[in-house]
């Protein structure tokens, strides 16, 4: 029963564990190449084949061809007026006109 009067040659232990081991390792080294390579090439196949999904912008009309006045672009864009009055401290057009004007703004983006 067991190893008992039993020589056990742990020189032919290890190179058999060592080769098993080195068997496994170029497995899997194999597996994964191939796995690699599969994916490569699966997705060059796919950009390939399939069109690019860009987004084609649109141009929008300007806030001058849909008839805003100069003063309200200017006052929008935050762009300075003539004058200490309401170049520095206010606006001389009202918040609801200006909300008018930016309401004619149109942004179109087709996806």
């Amino acid at each position: 029963m067991g190893f008992k009067g039993r020589k056990m040659d742990i020189g032919a232990l290890l190179t058999t564990a060592g080769n098993l081991m080195l068997t496994g390792m170029v497995g899997v080294f194999v597996f994964l190449s191939i796995l690699i390579g599969a994916v490569t090439l699966m997705s060059n196949l796919v950009t390939r084949f399939s069109e690019p999904d860009v987004a084609t912008p649109v141009k929008s009309p300007s806030f001058k061809s849909q008839g805003v006045p100069n003063e309200h672009i200017r006052e929008i864009l935050g762009h300075e007026q003539i004058g200490e009055t309401f170049g520095r401290y206010g606006s001389s057009i009202p918040v609801n006109v200006l909300a008018e004007s930016l309401e004619k703004l149109t942004f179109s983006l087709v996806i």
